[in-house]
């Protein structure tokens, strides 16, 4: 078994042996500039994982054969980072300036920017097992925005006031969404 850890300012991606409990490669996404891996998410099924990047990048990496293919540059710093693999998108929200990202992971291309009143400083992201939901925290509007996959639409808001939410993730099994807000732990079915 292994796993993929990025390894933060180095600008790299540490390969773990689960069974050795030791670094067995590691992969340099960027040898000039600045890089800052914020977050790391796998494609199994293309054998491809995706690192966002805070200096506005998502890197790839065939994990076949531990190389990195190349980046994808894209107008926003990246924090959080969705896959969905029912639609070959990537979501990326983007705080700064109250939108999200989605990126086609079969051309490595912007593929859309959402813009929707709702969003305000939004943070995370997760996507519904079925693939056919988003759900976007937004820090500073107390709520969830949610996508539709398929449209790239935003389609509903889940009011949390009083919280402040800004992490999620969604429980498959027990359809439920789990919402991180200092001592506030929300729940959305």
């Amino acid at each position: 078994i292994v796993t993929y850890i990025n390894y933060s300012w180095l600008g790299r991606v540490l390969i773990l042996d689960y069974n050795t409990k030791t670094v067995i490669n590691t992969i340099t996404l960027n040898t000039s500039g600045g890089c800052f891996p914020s977050d790391i998410k796998i494609d199994s099924r293309t054998n491809t994982i995706y690192i966002g990047d805070f200096y506005k990048k998502i890197w790839y990496i065939d994990t076949s054969i531990e190389k990195l293919l190349g980046k994808i540059d894209i107008p926003c710093f990246v924090w959080s980072l969705a896959l969905d693999t029912k639609f070959n998108q990537i979501y990326a929200p983007d705080n700064y300036e109250d939108r999200v990202i989605v990126v086609d992971t079969n051309t490595k291309m912007l593929k859309k920017v959402i813009l929707h009143q709702d969003f305000d400083d939004p943070s995370n992201v997760a996507i519904d097992s079925d693939g056919n939901k988003a759900y976007i925290v937004n820090f500073w509007a107390n709520t969830i925005s949610v996508i539709d996959t398929q449209t790239n639409v935003v389609i509903d808001n889940i009011d949390l006031t009083p919280a402040t939410p800004f992490g999620i993730d969604l429980d498959i099994k027990n359809q439920k969404g789990w919402v991180t807000n200092g001592p506030f732990r929300g729940l959305f079915e």
